[in-house]
């Protein structure tokens, strides 16, 4: 199974690429303030935040959802087709 967390850089600051879920498919990686956020590919308005063990779902500035490993692995495969 592939982890997200484990695959975000632990030490750097910008844009990185982080894992690939399927062949050809990542996803931008960025640091802001110690909280790391993987953005979409395209210029949609959401992204996923690592915090306290879990990933929450912002959409715009808001946030929307609290998401388990899990959860948020099947969030982005669903956008990536």
């Amino acid at each position: 199974m592939v982890s997200l967390k484990s695959s975000i850089p632990q030490h750097h600051t910008g844009f990185k690429q982080v894992v690939t879920l399927a062949k050809d498919w990542e996803f931008r990686c960025l640091c802001i303030s110690g909280a790391w956020r993987i953005l979409p590919p395209d210029a949609q308005a959401w992204w996923l935040e690592f915090e306290d063990d879990h990933w929450v779902l912002f959409v715009g500035d808001v946030a929307q959802i609290r998401l388990q490993e899990r959860e948020a692995i099947a969030f982005l495969r669903r956008r990536a087709q």
